[in-house]
């Protein structure tokens, strides 16, 4: 079979793992016997139902989506400023994985794979129209780009369409406030309220009692430089500098929703430099 299939112009797994699918066929059968070839198209007809029919692992898309940032030239793991503070590569987590309260200082943290380190993905399979939100770093010559989208396999609950309403809302009005001179705090408190106009607020940025206090980030050299978008930081923001904002909303039991793009500060409003559609994609 092997030798057979290599002549017909298959690699080397390919025709092993054609072997290893006739093989299972033969030894269902009584005495001395051949695998056809019908049996072997039911065969792998079958064989990917089933593989389109696999649940779907947090762990395994982010080790999937870390393999092809790496192959694309990413550094690694991000920097990061503040102390205690660890992150891999970024999150993917969903449903209520995704509304818990953890040590990571940001709107969601994921439960990660074990006790001595919860954050990231975990082996938590996705339900049905549940949120997935991933939340991914890239670092390119020691600079690092910030972004986040939002999947589900189905569609949104209504409370939670309404949360990405109101994070793509909050988005716009930020990015047109990220211009020299424009005072950070004074943005923060602005999204904050247009969080509770929403009737949202005590689901923006964080689970209720966990909620974190900024709205957006600088990055660069590491993940978490200034300017913050946050209560306390009055330094006017300057032309050139970089900043993540990330409105997001977090419903316990349910999960998280919201959006993250990173921004350049200009004269005009923020520049974008991460250009994947925002909304939330359907699959």
């Amino acid at each position: 079979m092997v030798a057979a299939a290599l002549a017909s112009g298959a690699t080397l797994p390919e025709a092993a793992h054609l072997a290893n699918v006739a093989a299972g066929i033969v030894v269902g059968k009584v005495g001395t016997a051949v695998a056809y070839a019908n049996e072997l198209v039911v065969a792998l007809h079958h064989e990917d139902l089933t593989l389109g029919e696999s649940k779907i692992v947090p762990v395994d898309v982010a080790a999937e989506l870390e393999l092809r940032l790496r192959r694309l030239g990413n550094e690694g793991s991000p920097r990061m400023r503040a102390a205690n503070m660890e992150l891999f590569t970024g999150l993917v987590v969903s449903g209520d994985a995704a509304a818990e309260p953890g040590f990571f200082d940001g709107p969601v943290t994921g439960r990660g794979l074990s006790a001595a380190r919860p954050v990231g993905p975990s082996t938590r399979v996705v339900g049905r129209d549940e949120p997935v939100i991933i939340d991914y770093t890239a670092t390119f010559q020691g600079y690092t780009i910030d972004m986040t989208r939002v999947f589900v396999c189905g569609s949104l609950r209504p409370e939670l369409e309404r949360g990405m309403e109101a994070a793509l809302a909050i988005q716009a009005a930020v990015a047109s406030r990220l211009v020299p001179g424009e005072v950070p705090q004074a943005i923060w408190e602005a999204s904050r309220a247009m969080a509770e106009s929403a009737g949202l607020g005590q689901h923006f940025m964080g689970p209720p009692g966990d909620q974190a206090r900024f709205v957006g980030h600088g990055v660069g050299l590491e993940l978490d430089e200034l300017p913050v978008l946050a209560p306390g930081f009055t330094a006017p923001l300057q032309a050139g500098q970089v900043v993540a904002v990330e409105p997001k909303f977090v419903f316990p039991g349910l999960g998280a929703v919201g959006v993250e793009n990173s921004w350049v500060v200009a004269d005009q409003g923020g520049e974008r430099l991460t250009v994947l559609a925002d909304g939330a994609v359907a699959v």
